[in-house]
């Protein structure tokens, strides 16, 4: 005969709701990147003991964990009725690839609470810089079949000459990771290992730099992120800072690449007009056709407004 279910919380079953994060977070990232609420549920109940199932308190705390606490840290985007399920962000997956201890840590430190604009400054690419260049160089190294994060951070330091000549201290691995994430060329594994994307295998530098720059996410503060270049004015004309997403800072940072190989010659032209050359630049026709070319143009027609938006500046030039 069967035994009657007993109906628990988490927290009655000896799971505490960081552990209960971190569960979901694996069901999340080992389900393709996506789970259903009920997929989350499986998952937690399969850690508990025989014959327990969670409780509908069980249930709504869980809930909790992942909209309150999993969402503000911006390891889950925020729901979206248009795209069902939970989804999991390169933070998620960056807090994945720590240690449980390192994880416990992180869950417990005091979360920053200032969602503005200018509490998102800081959340460009800084492990490596304040250019894009030593990342996709960085990742144009990554030829292992996987990584560690410890592993990624060692083969930075055997590339001769140093691709950051003035960096004297080792980066931080996890941040490190989470940098290449929203750069788009790390690809998350398993068992918190990860590879450079496979469409990025061709390791043409100029490809890998467009790529980089048009696809960057960057953390919007209420747990979600944003991809910059979709708001950003691209309309050819000189804009102030505040009409930028980011402020004055990502201008800044697009203008101080030396990717887009030619000279500013706009004199004393607005940054912003200088930040939009620079992007227009990004969809000069590639001679080759290589599959991180092909990568950049399947992203550039999946936002077909973002395309037509850039191509009419040039039609205006």
């Amino acid at each position: 005969m069967t035994e009657a279910a007993t109906f628990v919380t988490g927290t009655q079953a000896g799971l505490s709701g960081n552990q209960q994060i971190r569960i979901a977070l694996k069901a999340i990232a080992n389900n393709d990147g996506s789970a259903t609420i009920q997929q989350i549920y499986d998952a937690v109940e399969s850690q508990l003991g025989a014959n327990q199932q969670l409780s509908k308190q069980g249930k709504d705390s869980l809930r909790f964990f992942i909209n309150k606490v999993a969402k503000k840290r911006g390891y889950v985007y925020p729901h979206n009725p248009d795209n069902p399920g939970w989804h999991i962000t390169p933070e998620g997956y960056r807090f994945l690839s720590m240690s449980a201890e390192d994880q416990e840590k992180e869950l417990e430190e005091p979360q920053q609470t200032t969602g503005n604009k200018d509490s998102r400054q800081t959340s460009l690419p800084t492990t490596l810089g304040s250019s894009l260049k030593p990342y996709v160089r960085l990742a144009t190294h990554l030829n292992d079949p996987t990584y560690t994060p410890d592993e990624i951070v060692d083969r930075l330091g055997r590339i001769d000459p140093p691709i950051v000549p003035g960096l004297t201290e080792k980066p931080d691995a996890a941040h490190l990771v989470r940098d290449l994430l929203r750069l788009r060329l790390l690809e998350p594994l398993d068992a918190g290992r990860y590879r450079r994307w496979p469409h990025l295998a061709d390791n043409t530098e100029p490809h890998l730099l467009r790529y980089a720059a048009l696809t960057m996410l960057v953390p919007s503060g209420n747990g979600g992120y944003l991809l910059p270049i979709l708001t950003a004015p691209l309309d050819g004309r000189p804009h102030p800072a505040a009409a930028w997403p980011l402020g004055e800072t990502l201008p800044q940072w697009y203008a101080r690449e030396q990717q887009w190989n030619r000279k500013w010659r706009y004199g004393n032209i607005s940054q912003s007009r200088r930040c939009h050359d620079c992007l227009r630049h990004s969809l000069h026709p590639f001679r080759a056709i290589a599959v991180s070319f092909r990568a950049l143009v399947w992203f550039l027609a999946a936002r077909v407004d973002l395309l037509v938006s850039i191509l009419q500046c040039q039609d205006r030039r």
